[in-house]
């Protein structure tokens, strides 16, 4: 694998485990020294002892004050930053509207959206030094509404204007930020949000609406983040690249 990162630093969040994991795994592949920010420190220090340029840091991404404290302990590290990748997201699981609160609903907009805020603020000072790349991880249910996910769909979606907005005002900082879509993707693990069944029922749904009839994985969504943040991309800023098997 060529080494495309070399000399960069990335950050990742919810990258303890899925798609923020792999994500770390590729990057670090190719060369990047990589901060995995998670809430479970077991898991985010087991993911950074795997790779040979990491720190790890329990971190709530909601926390404006944590987040801050570990962006300063990358920079003592490292002394810059060139990606950061919002992936740290979640569900209470699948509630209709009608039986959802609004303390659900709060949490739900500052864990999938709002905390892309705090990270992004957090190191846009590094970023406008460096040139660098912003990733952020989305869900096809932002596109097209699935029973149950009201919320988490609805926060997501925002994710949308605020990828293209930042792209627009970043632009000139020789700064790119882009989306990325991803459709069913499988979990390495149990999915708390999800009973068995409704990780089932969810799985065959997306299976009879691709186009290819495949499950995607973690890594496919990673191998995008890579382009995304690549020499190879130097022209692209401000979409939404959908990975969801079609």
């Amino acid at each position: 694998m060529t080494a495309r990162f070399e000399g960069k630093v990335a950050i990742i969040t919810g990258a303890a485990s899925g798609i923020g994991k792999a994500t770390a795994k590729r990057l670090s592949d190719e060369g990047a020294a990589v901060a995995i920010l998670d809430l479970n420190e077991g898991l985010a220090k087991e993911v950074a002892d795997g790779l040979p340029k990491a720190l790890a840091f329990s971190v709530d991404v909601t926390d404006e004050g944590a987040v801050k404290a570990a962006v300063a302990q990358v920079l003592a590290k490292w002394a810059r930053i060139d990606i950061l990748v919002n992936n740290a997201g979640g569900m209470a699981g699948i509630l209709p509207i009608e039986h959802m609160t609004m303390e659900v609903v709060r949490r739900t907009t500052e864990v999938n959206y709002l905390s892309q805020w705090i990270c992004t603020l957090a190191v846009l000072p590094s970023l406008q030094v460096a040139g660098g790349n912003i990733v952020n991880i989305s869900s096809g249910s932002a596109q097209t509404p699935v029973y149950g996910m009201g919320a988490y769909g609805s926060a997501k979606a925002a994710v949308s204007n605020f990828t293209e907005a930042c792209a627009r005002e970043f632009g000139g900082k020789n700064m790119r930020v882009n989306a990325i879509v991803p459709g069913y993707i499988q979990f390495d693990g149990k999915k708390p949000s999800f009973t068995e069944e409704q990780a089932e029922m969810i799985a065959q749904q997306a299976m009879q609406r691709q186009a290819l009839k495949q499950i995607g994985m973690p890594s496919d969504i990673a191998a995008a983040v890579a382009f995304l943040c690549s020499e190879d991309a130097r022209h692209i800023t401000g979409i939404e690249l959908r990975v969801s098997g079609g």
